[in-house]
């Protein structure tokens, strides 16, 4: 089930091109005015523009979590982004624990 956003967009996990790990979806609309590839800031910024004016918008990304190249990865993303196909070690413990920035910041 999805959500709407204050803007009018639709919440929930990006759509994965790729590797699709969600639940498949049933009916999807065949008709979009725009279509937005990509879940860095400018397409997240320029989807909700759009959407706030009236139209409708489909946002798409090929990986399975937001944000691009700008991303913050939990441990099993990390994982399965640089070592495909295995799992991390469980002595690294929850995923919660791991916040990991594929661009790193200086403080």
């Amino acid at each position: 089930s999805s959500k709407r956003s204050a803007w009018g967009g639709v919440v929930g996990p990006p759509l994965s091109l790729g590797r699709v790990k969600h639940k498949t979806v049933d009916k999807m609309d065949e008709e979009y005015d725009v279509c937005v590839c990509g879940t860095g800031l400018k397409e997240c910024i320029l989807s909700g523009l759009l959407s706030v004016h009236g139209k409708k918008v489909l946002h798409l990304d090929r990986n399975n979590y937001y944000g691009g190249d700008c991303a913050s990865l939990n441990i099993t993303n990390l994982w399965e982004k640089f070592r495909p196909g295995t799992q991390p070690p469980p002595e690294l413990g929850a995923n919660r624990d791991w916040n990991v920035d594929l661009i790193p910041k200086f403080i």
